[in-house]
């Protein structure tokens, strides 16, 4: 007999975001598997059509120097800013208004749920193996495939940027979807088995 269990959220969310902003975040490490460099090449695109909104990364790593390249090379210096560690991240969170994840895998994506209960619309790409499972595609957000779609995932984060309305109902459902993640239900769920 097999079962699972979800890690549980480990943060607070007192006053999910408005999603009024013109902030998108991205957090994680910043190394190759966490997809940056296609994070950047879809910004490109976003920023044309948007550019009175910005990109805020959230993390340190290896590709640093690289990134910080490749954003100058790309001419996004005014638009995109690697922010580096923060011990408020919950803030960071909901003073944004879209959440993205460019990853070429995560084993379970904790941003994700992080963002949710932050009450944020995701857009992710169905990298194995969870991101599909933490959101639902439509309803809460995006799950872009394959891998690497960078058109694709431009588009809809353009689309949700033009649909405030969408955004926010997104929001709402992401916040709904979070409470499967909170820590006494899933102590509870570890009882029961």
């Amino acid at each position: 007999k097999v079962t699972y269990m979800y890690n549980p959220l480990t943060i607070r969310c007192e006053h999910p975001s408005s999603c009024d902003s013109k902030i998108v975040i991205a957090v994680g490490r910043l190394d190759y598997q966490k997809g940056y460099d296609y994070l950047l090449q879809i910004w490109s695109l976003v920023h044309k059509k948007h550019p009175d909104w910005i990109l805020n990364i959230y993390g340190d790593g290896t590709l640093l120097n690289t990134l910080n390249e490749q954003i100058s090379n790309l001419g996004l210096s005014e638009t995109v800013f690697l922010r580096g560690k923060t011990d408020n991240i919950v803030s960071k969170y909901t003073e944004s208004s879209l959440f993205v994840l460019t990853s070429r895998d995560e084993a379970f994506g904790l941003v994700i749920t992080e963002a949710e209960a932050c009450g944020l619309p995701i857009i992710t790409y169905d990298c194995p193996s969870a991101p599909a499972e933490l959101v639902n595609d439509g309803e809460n957000g995006y799950v872009i495939s394959p891998v690497g779609n960078i058109d694709e995932f431009a588009d809809k984060v353009c689309y949700l940027i033009e649909h405030a309305d969408l955004r926010k109902k997104m929001a709402k459902k992401s916040l709904d979807i979070a409470e499967c993640f909170q820590i006494n239900d899933i102590i509870r769920q570890w009882v029961n088995l």
